[in-house]
């Protein structure tokens, strides 16, 4: 089974996020925080990295570097799940981003699918 770490600060969203990766048969694992994640990655390689970029002690960009640093973390799709409506996704695909989602528009289908291809590697 596919796995995904899913990085987001605010239950409700990690919850919903969690859901859309069951969907497409992907086990998820939380972390509140990019210290969280990063001691996760220590241990564990998820197959895709879901990052709000809005945390409460740092920022995704923060752990967007950290992971960029590290060649085996470097690999990992990830898909940022945000608020922020003015990312630049051109910028954003350097340091490994497949996607970003906007929390208030994305469709529960194609956060799913988005996730799916991102952990299948499609």
């Amino acid at each position: 089974m596919k796995r995904a770490l899913i990085v987001e600060d605010n239950p409700i969203w990690a919850e919903l996020i969690s859901a859309y990766c069951r969907k497409e048969k992907i086990k998820t694992q939380v972390a509140n925080s990019p210290q969280a994640a990063m001691d996760h990655l220590s241990g564990h390689l998820p197959d895709v990295i879901v990052l709000d970029m809005l945390l409460a002690a740092e920022t995704g960009m923060a752990l967007l570097n950290e992971l960029r640093s590290h060649d085996d973390l470097s690999q990992i799709p990830v898909i940022i799940f945000t608020s922020i409506d003015t990312l630049d996704f051109d910028n954003l695909a350097a340091y490994g981003v497949k996607a970003v989602l906007n929390k208030a528009q994305v469709q529960p289908e194609e956060a799913s699918r988005v996730i799916g291809e991102a952990a299948y590697g499609k």
